[in-house]
């Protein structure tokens, strides 16, 4: 009988604690795009980073960043650049999560940069976390607007003539 109570419970024990981390990625998901919003502190948003070469990547426009400090100067500069003008940056509607990715739905909010507006675009990103619940890749799948795949097709076009 107790052979059989502890067969049963292992099972159990195994999915509160796959529970566990789904909930600890998904609070520290909520943590990152409430400080990604506030678009202030580059170094408490770099710290939600593994320190081991996390990867940023565009899946969109093809575009890969290795480590900490090329996230930082590729995709943090409009930070404090003086041209931008916007508040809260990020909204999400939906987080699915198992013990080491988080999938966000959502979308970010429409800005001025330079004087010019930008509409919100559509976005999913899958967050993989490492043992320590740092994100160590990053995954985007962002709908742009037809114009700026245009720009992005132009560009990838030249770089690969170079």
């Amino acid at each position: 009988m107790n052979k059989v109570l502890i067969i049963l419970l292992i099972p159990l024990i195994f999915m509160s604690c796959i529970q566990v981390e789904q909930r600890k990625n998904i609070k520290k998901t909520e943590e990152y795009y409430k400080v990604f919003s506030e678009g202030k502190n580059i170094e408490q948003f770099l710290d939600f980073y593994s320190d081991s070469d996390p990867i940023w990547n565009d899946a969109v426009s093809q575009s890969s960043y290795k480590n900490k400090e090329n996230i930082k100067n590729k995709c943090l500069s409009i930070w404090n650049d003086k041209k931008y003008e916007g508040s809260k940056t990020v909204s999400i509607n939906q987080m699915l999560a198992n013990d080491s990715i988080v999938v966000v739905s959502g979308h970010y909010n429409s800005y001025y940069y330079n004087n010019s507006k930008y509409d919100k675009v559509q976005f999913t990103a899958w967050l993989y976390f490492d043992k320590k619940n740092k994100i160590k890749k990053q995954v985007e799948w962002i709908q742009y607007p037809f114009e700026d795949l245009q720009s992005i097709i132009i560009f990838n076009q030249n770089t690969q003539i170079q």
